[in-house]
């Protein structure tokens, strides 16, 4: 059953990089336009947005106190 879903999982990663640059990551944590989505809790979710946040103060040359 793991090697059809792995399989699958690559099959349809191929399609998607003809489109777009596209990566297959396995794991808890999977890091997304500057936004950490860390499934390692049971039943929760952490979001870290620290990066995005830094990225978006960066940007806007701001100069927090």
């Amino acid at each position: 059953m793991c090697f059809v879903l792995l399989d699958t999982v690559e099959n349809l990663a191929d399609r998607c990089r003809k489109i777009k640059d596209l990566t297959v990551t396995r794991g808890d944590a999977h890091d997304f336009s500057g936004v950490t989505f860390d499934f390692s809790f049971k039943k929760k979710l952490r979001i870290n947005l620290d990066v995005y946040v830094q990225e978006v103060i960066d940007e806007a040359d701001v100069t927090l106190k």
